[in-house]
């Protein structure tokens, strides 16, 4: 998978105070709730990771002439 630029680490660590803040609060529902998000949003960047690969790989499958670039 690629890195996180500064602007995805940022929100990354909004998520995980979101859920250490409701636990410090005692808060079960919320911290899950929190988890929860954060998780989807993970899923949702893997996804769109991958499919910017499978597309990225199928067009240097059809146009390799393009990608055989020589300097």
């Amino acid at each position: 998978r690629r890195g996180h630029d500064l602007a995805m680490l940022k929100n990354i660590r909004q998520y995980h105070q979101r859920v250490l803040d409701a636990v410090a609060q005692q808060k079960p529902d919320l911290a899950v709730t929190a988890l929860a998000d954060h998780i989807r949003a993970s899923q949702r960047e893997r996804l769109n990771e991958h499919e910017y690969w499978r597309r990225e790989s199928s067009l240097r499958q059809s146009v390799p002439a393009f990608f055989d670039i020589q300097t």
